[in-house]
């Protein structure tokens, strides 16, 4: 029973809650429910500058509405820098440039994606050709090889293959086949050298065609398929052909633009071109965009000083959004985890480590989560009664079953690379602090208390984060507390309540009922 000293307390966290979701709702408008129409995302290149006494001048290259994407806004943040965006030869860049840097400037831009649908991507296709007047001309080609004894090599390959090949597609993808097998030809080895790069043996398939008359590029965007706080590029190829560029996957062999990829940029220059490049660090994030309500309400009210409106995760940069995204749902699923040992009596090992398990089981999933968690542990506490043997102090003993830890899963990794497992891999992402503490902590129990009892708080243990783990890939959950973060206000209120439950555990009554 709640006391009615906690009583008011608590009132008031939840009436502030519900308050300030309500301000957010009715009077700022931002959505209750996520739009699952349409995939949306959030892109974000951060470029940190380092102090200098020359005048910085930076340029960096930016994506056009491409393939099934489109772009429905963009924003800078440019701190001290003056910005500039221009349009040039086919595509779109953005130049800062400021007088001597005393600090580190940090330059933003960011770009809300929309994954259309397969009807409206085809619709879009069909407008961007009804609108063109005539056929694109082919673009300027690629300058040959620089040095004499890689022409001749590349003249070599294209005199080998054009016997069999008799037309550009077919000969651009036997080259690419030669170039990216795991035992290229000699002539290709020559080339490359010791540079076994993807990006560097593209480039050379499409210098060896420029050299004759048929236009190839390098091609790089960007994954769309989880949140990445350190995104890096895919790279693949376009051969011009029939009127058209043409896209080749590497990774399938195929004429394809690679799966779920938004096009940044062709041609073999970086994306940022800067005065040093040793001054300037490009880091690009990735984050899902559940509603664009959230981005029109905050651009919407952040025109106003006082409102609270322009205090919104939304508003962070997107590598700091993905972490909030899931540390919000770290204390509701510690809510759950306190329902759950409480009110129902399910024992654990602690009340954060199932909550840190189920976030680790969004990487594997649940099944392989509870497999690796499971075999682990079973092989930690294996090795941990070893040790009991060897009489060895606390620490020391830690140390080595965390040593012994990562031996297993690495052991797991090798096992998930020759059983083509990619789950497996996944198993670095595991607490490994709070696994050793666990085997720690079970073996105590089971020395103390006995095997049964060990057994129950290690499965009740794995039983919580299971369900945990529905709680924290609930998109709709990880919306709602990312879109009103005022919702850990609620759930601080129940938490305080819930410290003041005394009564029976559901799990106590069937215990005691033949006392009863």
């Amino acid at each position: 029973m709640i006391k009615s000293s906690v009583t008011p307390l608590v009132c008031f966290l939840l009436a502030l809650g519900l308050g300030l979701m309500s301000y957010h709702h009715f009077k700022i408008g931002v959505p209750l429910f996520p739009d699952f129409s349409g995939e949306g995302w959030l892109i974000e290149s951060k470029v940190t500058v380092s102090p200098s006494d020359k005048k910085p001048s930076i340029a960096m290259s930016l994506p056009l509405d491409n393939g099934k994407y489109h772009i429905e806004n963009e924003n800078f943040l440019s701190d001290d820098f003056a910005l500039a965006t221009l349009s040039e030869k086919g595509r779109k860049l953005a130049r800062w440039s400021s007088k001597k840097t005393t600090r580190t400037n940090n330059l933003y831009y960011r770009a809300q994606i929309k994954t259309l649908s397969r009807d409206e991507a085809k619709r879009k296709q069909l407008l961007e050709v009804s609108s063109r007047k005539e056929s694109p001309r082919e673009p300027k080609l690629v300058k040959p090889f620089e040095k004499e004894k890689n022409r001749l090599i590349g003249e070599r390959i294209y005199k080998r293959l054009r016997k069999v090949h008799s037309y550009r597609k077919p000969l651009a993808k036997a080259l690419l086949e030669e170039a990216l097998s795991e035992n290229p030809s000699e002539d290709f080895k020559s080339i490359f050298g010791k540079n076994e790069s993807l990006k560097f043996k593209l480039t050379a398939v499409t210098r060896i065609l420029a050299a004759k008359n048929i236009p190839a590029r390098l091609a790089r965007g960007l994954k769309l398929t989880k949140p990445q706080r350190d995104a890096s590029f895919v790279y693949w190829i376009q051969v011009y052909h029939g009127g058209k560029w043409l896209d080749f996957d590497p990774s399938r062999y195929v004429w394809e633009s690679p799966k779920n990829t938004f096009l940044w940029k062709t041609g073999t220059k970086g994306i940022v071109d800067a005065f040093d490049s040793k001054r300037v660090k490009t880091l690009i994030s990735i984050s899902r965009e559940d509603s664009p309500g959230i981005a029109a309400a905050v651009k919407k009210n952040r025109l106003k000083e006082k409102s609270l409106g322009a205090f919104s995760i939304s508003s962070l940069p997107v590598q700091t959004q993905a972490v909030y995204r899931q540390l919000l749902l770290i204390p509701l699923g510690a809510l759950f985890v306190a329902f759950l040992r409480n009110v129902i009596g399910l024992k654990t090992f602690g009340t954060f480590m199932p909550v840190l398990i189920a976030l680790s089981f969004r990487e594997t999933q649940l099944f392989w989560g509870i497999v690796l968690f499971s075999s682990i542990v079973s092989f930690g506490l294996f090795i941990r009664f070893y040790l009991e043997r060897l009489k060895l102090l606390l620490v020391p003993r830690l140390t080595a079953t965390l040593t012994l830890v990562i031996i297993a899963i690495l052991m797991f990794a090798f096992l998930g690379q020759y059983f083509n497992i990619d789950p497996a891999f996944s198993v670095a992402l595991f607490p490994l602090v709070i696994i050793t503490m666990t085997i720690e902590r079970m073996s105590v129990v089971w020395e103390e208390a006995g095997a049964r009892e060990a057994l129950q708080q290690g499965i009740g243990s794995l039983i919580v984060a299971a369900l945990t783990y529905l709680i924290v890939i609930s998109r709709q959950l990880e919306y709602l507390f990312f879109s009103f973060p005022e919702l850990l206000l609620i759930v601080l209120g129940l938490s305080i309540a819930l410290g003041r439950y005394k009564g029976y555990r559901l799990t106590e009554f069937f215990r005691f009922r033949e006392i009863s």
